[in-house]
């Protein structure tokens, strides 16, 4: 198992989406390096099924996978997921679930679905009754009805295969999230210590600058002495002598 992403849709159901494949299997990428094959699919999605299902259905479903056998149920991260691992798996995918406009926001490209109906005729032969892509909400909703009207349609005739995955497989990646820069205060309190002015304490010891501009700055003179109290710094650093000062 290799990434979820469960989708909603726009009456309150999911789609859920992982990437997954078997461990024996290996495909090469457009680069040429060999590795593990893997694809996206709706899980626990039977033939003939819409993949769409209410979080509490698919809940239902999933609780029926356990206590198992081996309390194994596939591997992610180099590691078997047991069943407390198995249920979190899907209650983390529920919480998570978002819209595609949703998820496109936080992408660093868009991406959209591709849905397909199918069947197998003689000789496996592929026959595609339906095939569209999906960019929005509104789009996978006409998919999901289409989906609908074509399995009661077929349900004398043959059993409907029904696709629904991304179009790519690592499509996944976020956008960095850029950091709200701390303004500078003009007058400001900063910790006096024997080498100049407090800049920055971790767990290796009180680090110290000469240039008060670079040092932990202070909005008031108590939040200074509140801090030198909270971190007991007199206390652990009994060689260095602390005090606050004012800049402006």
């Amino acid at each position: 198992m290799y990434a979820r992403e469960f989708i909603k849709t726009g009456d309150g159901r999911i789609v859920p989406l992982v990437l997954s494949g078997s461990n024996n299997c290996w495909d090469t990428t457009y680069r040429g390096h060999w590795r593990r094959e893997r694809s996206w699919f709706a899980i626990y999605s039977k033939s003939g099924e819409n993949p769409a299902i209410s979080p509490e259905a698919l809940m239902t479903k999933v609780k029926g996978y356990v206590p198992s056998s081996y309390n194994q149920h596939f591997v992610r991260n180099s590691k078997w997921v047991d069943d407390d691992g198995f249920l979190r798996f899907f209650e983390n995918g529920v919480k998570k679930a978002k819209t595609l406009e949703e998820l496109n926001e936080e992408l660093l490209y868009k991406h959209h679905l591709e849905g397909m109906v199918y069947y197998y005729g003689k000789g496996s032969e592929v026959t595609t009754l339906h095939k569209v892509d999906i960019n929005e909400t509104a789009e996978l909703d006409l998919f999901l009805e289409k989906v609908d009207e074509l399995i009661k349609e077929y349900s004398k005739k043959v059993k409907l295969q029904i696709y629904i995955g991304f179009s790519q497989e690592d499509v996944l990646k976020r956008k960095k999230k850029t950091r709200a820069k701390k303004e500078r205060l003009e007058q400001f309190y900063v910790i006096t210590t024997d080498h100049g002015y407090l800049s920055k304490l971790t767990r290796h010891g009180v680090y110290s600058t000469y240039n008060a501009y670079n040092a932990k700055q202070f909005e008031s003179e108590h939040k200074a002495l509140k801090w030198l109290k909270d971190y007991d710094l007199e206390r652990r650093f009994r060689r260095l002598t602390f005090g606050v000062k004012y800049v402006a």
